[in-house]
This record gives C-alpha cells, sequence and structure tokens, in this order.
C-alpha cells in the first residue's frame, strides 16, 4: 500500500492537490491519462479505481502501452 499525502501524490501525478482532493471526493473525474497515472502510483489497474473490479492487479491497455501489474 501506497501511503502518500495528498501533497505527494499530486506533485507525482502533475496535478494540483485541489484536482486530486476533487477527484477522491468524487465532485469531479479525472482525464483517461490522470486516472492511467493514479493507476500506476498506485500499482492497482484502473478498473478497481472506477470500482469496476475489487482486484487490485492484474492487466490494463493504454492508447499507447500496456501494463502488466
Amino acid at each position: 500500500m501506497h501511503k502518500l499525502t495528498i501533497a505527494e501524490a499530486a506533485e507525482r501525478l502533475g496535478v494540483s492537490s485541489a484536482a486530486l482532493s476533487t477527484w477522491e471526493s468524487g465532485k469531479k473525474s479525472p482525464t483517461l491519462g490522470n486516472l492511467i497515472g493514479m493507476a500506476e502510483l498506485y500499482g492497482v489497474t484502473t478498473d478497481c479505481l472506477l470500482g469496476r473490479s475489487n482486484e487490485p492487479q492484474g492487466v490494463f491497455t493504454s492508447t499507447h502501452n500496456t501494463y502488466a501489474l
């Protein structure tokens, strides 16, 4: 498990802390690129982040790369 503050995670993702907070609260949704970045940062699939799977690891594909976790 990654224990990062919102400020640390936001810095690693290249977004503001405010933006990350709005995603986590559900007030706004991240772009596809930011969603993939969060999945990479936390070592989970995008499906896991979206609540479509309880399985944190697997394989997911972006338009540019395939990631095996």
